[in-house]
């Protein structure tokens, strides 16, 4: 919320508005960057032989808009109720459509699949969202 003196204008305002939203716009583009370049490569999730991934209990699955084969492993703890990632093997996620900062309640994500949108939960609280494909 941006309070206003006496004789700050419209315009000056609204300036004030978009470098106090900056950071959060910088972060998101980071962010969205970085999770562009995992899905990209998938360096940290790929693995090269079926027998590796069952072995982790997971499959070789096409994933995001490149369809590039990656190792799907579910994570143990898909589905249970969290309040931030910290509660989860992979991390917490609303359910339904949240704004954020509004106290939430997660569920924690199924798989290590990169791509889609999800919106995360940390501190029992609606954190940011995302889309990544």
């Amino acid at each position: 919320m941006v309070i206003l003196k006496k004789g700050i204008d419209i315009q000056e305002r609204s300036a004030r508005q978009r470098l106090d939203s900056l950071p959060k716009r910088l972060l998101l583009a980071v962010m969205l960057s970085s999770l562009l370049t995992a899905c990209a490569t998938g360096s940290d999730i790929e693995i090269s032989a079926p027998q590796d991934c069952a072995r982790q209990g997971g499959t070789i699955q096409p994933v995001c808009l490149s369809q590039e084969s990656l190792c799907v492993i579910p994570y143990p703890d898909a589905g249970l109720p969290c309040r931030d990632s910290d509660d989860c093997a992979g991390a917490c996620l609303a359910q339904t459509a949240v704004n954020q900062g509004e106290p939430a309640v997660g569920e924690c994500e199924r798989t290590n699949a990169p791509c889609g949108c999800r919106t995360y939960i940390e501190d029992g609280r609606v954190a940011d969202a995302i889309c990544v494909d």
